[in-house]
């Protein structure tokens, strides 16, 4: 019976070895010069929360010189990927277009006004819905255009207020090419930030040709995220990645268990990449994969 133990763990000892032998793979990474060994540090811990949100890692070194090896069973694309992304998530209150029309009236009379001076055709709407962030829905060629006169008009709107462009198909046939919304957010609000204080766990779920990013948050941050969904009832929160607004999420009920689902048209690299970051942490100091060839 003891012989048959022995046998038993050395087949499975031989097929571990195999298995790392065949899939993993040692990768060289190298930390910004410009960082402090503290620094440098500090970012290595980071980047091996994030391949480890991801992947099977076997083992990694300290960084000395401003490198350091992690042994693991992944990708090397999407490794280099989050070792450049700083990977700050926050969710973000946002206007509603009804509550900033009226004021925006002018603004928009002018981009009326300097776009039937110019040989252009108009390719803008505003949004359809009073309780959507979207105030504008315009096509590419026009957003450059459309934030400048935004922009000199600044005054005549909230201090909290600034505006971002997402790209989105809208699926109305009018609008077929009007694939850039301009939202509007609140700034100086308390932001939710997700990461690994706030974050419990988080998965990418794939159900029918979609792929989802489903979170679940620390018990002490329920209470947080409950307050906020019960202000914004009817509203949208829109979640923010490195100051770039990936997508927003109408509130339709407050939520009391700590739930948050990201869903949108992703791919699911997309929200591997996006888990990673959220899992791992914020990072201060970036790094790359090493090629010594």
């Amino acid at each position: 019976m003891r012989n048959k133990i022995t046998i038993l763990m050395l087949a499975a000892m031989l097929c571990l070895c195999t298995s790392c032998w065949l899939f993993c793979h040692t990768a060289i990474i190298a930390v910004d010069v410009r960082c402090s060994s503290k620094q440098q540090a500090e970012a290595r811990e980071v980047f091996i929360k994030r391949a480890e949100s991801l992947w099977k890692v076997y083992e990694s070194t300290d960084v000395t010189h401003g490198v350091f090896t992690i042994n693991y069973r992944g990708n090397d694309s999407l490794l280099n990927i989050l070792l450049m992304r700083q990977g700050r998530i926050h969710i973000a209150e946002t206007y509603a277009q009804s509550e900033l029309l009226p004021m925006l009236m002018p603004v928009l009379a002018e981009i009326d006004s300097l776009r039937a001076g110019s040989d252009t055709s108009r390719r803008w709407l505003v949004g359809s819905a009073v309780n959507s962030p979207v105030i504008i829905n315009s096509a590419k060629d026009q957003v450059s255009f459309i934030d400048s006169v935004f922009k000199s008009n600044m005054h005549l709107l909230p201090a909290d207020v600034a505006f971002y462009w997402v790209a989105k198909m809208v699926q109305q046939t009018e609008m077929a090419e009007m694939d850039y919304e301009l939202v509007a957010l609140k700034l100086g609000h308390d932001d939710f930030v997700l990461n690994p204080e706030s974050v419990k766990s988080c998965d990418v779920v794939k159900h029918k040709g979609s792929s989802r990013l489903a979170i679940e948050l620390n018990e002490p941050y329920h209470k947080t995220w409950q307050r906020l969904t019960c202000n914004n009832i009817g509203k949208s929160l829109a979640v923010v990645i490195d100051g770039k607004v990936l997508v927003y999420l109408s509130v339709n009920s407050e939520i009391k268990k700590g739930h948050i689902e990201i869903t949108g048209n992703f791919k699911y690299d997309d929200l591997l990449l996006i888990k990673a970051q959220m899992m791992g942490g914020e990072l201060h100091c970036k790094g790359f994969v090493y090629d010594p060839s």
